[in-house]
């Protein structure tokens, strides 16, 4: 089995969901698959009007969207 990198999801609200990426998925493309499957749970206004608004930090850094998971991990 080939090794998966793990992201928690945390909304503004509070929310937190995980999600479980290919290590070569890149950073822009976890933000469109996160924005494409948003909880329903999660109140509409809090969802952004695209994935460009979402961020994804890696210890303390914002990852652009062309670095791969695997790249920062």
């Amino acid at each position: 089995a080939e090794p998966m990198v793990s992201l928690t999801m945390l909304v503004l609200s509070g929310n937190r969901k995980k999600f479980t990426f290919h290590p070569d998925t890149t950073a822009g493309r976890v933000k469109e698959m996160i924005w494409s499957t948003w909880d329903a749970s999660w109140t509409k206004a809090a969802m952004p009007p695209n994935p460009s608004y979402l961020r994804l930090l890696y210890l303390g850094r914002i990852l652009q969207d062309d670095d791969t998971l695997e790249s920062k991990s």
